[in-house]
Formats: structure tokens, C-alpha cells, sequence
């Protein structure tokens, strides 16, 4: 999946964290890191594309 700087950072603005800060994940353990883990299981879903409409959904919601 190839996703667009602009699409990341309105998921940074979105959750409402710092450019570093959201991807601090990739510094850490898999274990240590419930955003990875949560990534992993989304990424893993049969119902991918749903949750990634939600995710869209929720950015597009914040920027009103």
C-alpha cells in the first residue's frame, strides 16, 4: 500500500500527535507498541478495507 504524504499527515493531525511522535512505533519492540500492533491487525483483517474507510472517515470528520 502506497500512501500519499498528505493522507499521513492528516492521520497525524487527526490523532492528534506530532510527526515524531507518530512514528515513534518504528523505533519500538512490536511488543511494546499498541500502534503497531494495531496497524499489524488492520493491515491483517479480512475487513481491511473497511476499517481503513472508518480510519478516512474519522480524518475526514476532524477536518471539519
Amino acid at each position: 500500500m502506497n500512501y500519499s504524504l498528505n493522507t499521513i499527515n492528516k492521520i497525524i493531525v487527526a490523532l492528534g500527535v506530532t510527526p515524531a511522535e507518530f512514528f515513534e512505533f518504528l523505533k519500538l519492540d512490536e511488543q511494546e507498541s499498541e500502534i503497531y500492533q494495531l496497524l499489524t491487525k488492520v493491515n491483517g483483517s479480512k475487513k481491511r478495507d473497511v476499517l481503513l474507510n472508518m480510519i478516512r472517515e474519522m480524518i475526514e470528520l476532524s477536518e471539519e
